[in-house]
């Protein structure tokens, strides 16, 4: 029975269990660095580490801003049913998220040495 099951959804599996090993493979090594500047680094400059990652995870929420997860809506739906409308679909979202970064980037160096002061340049290495 379990075989006969296997065997049936055995596509569904092996792609849940890939994406279940990349969540988790990412998530581990994120956790990993953030234990190792835990442990590593001064309270000080674990505090820098913390607030320049925030700064740049907000950067990159901001950027996205939901567009690779409607993006992936649509190329599921047109694989099915549209061939043709998927390289537009690819394409006008890699072209929003291109804009966005690109705006994004101008004003982080517009106004980032005056907000973030002395933590600008650690928010440019990272961008």
């Amino acid at each position: 029975m379990l075989l006969k099951t296997y065997h049936k959804h055995k596509e569904t599996i092996c792609n849940f269990s890939w994406r279940s090993l990349q969540i988790f493979t990412k998530q581990g090594i994120t956790f990993l660095i953030f234990i190792l500047c835990a442990k590593l680094l001064s309270p000080y400059e674990f505090g820098i580490y913390n607030y320049v990652l925030a700064i740049i995870f907000f950067l990159i929420m901001f950027g996205d801003f939901g567009i690779s997860t409607a993006t992936s809506k649509y190329v599921a739906e047109y694989n099915v049913t549209n061939k043709n409308k998927l390289k537009s679909v690819l394409f006008n979202s890699a072209l929003i998220i291109l804009t966005l970064t690109i705006l994004i980037t101008i004003i982080t160096l517009l106004f980032g040495r005056w907000y973030l002061q002395d933590k600008y340049l650690y928010v440019l290495y990272l961008l």
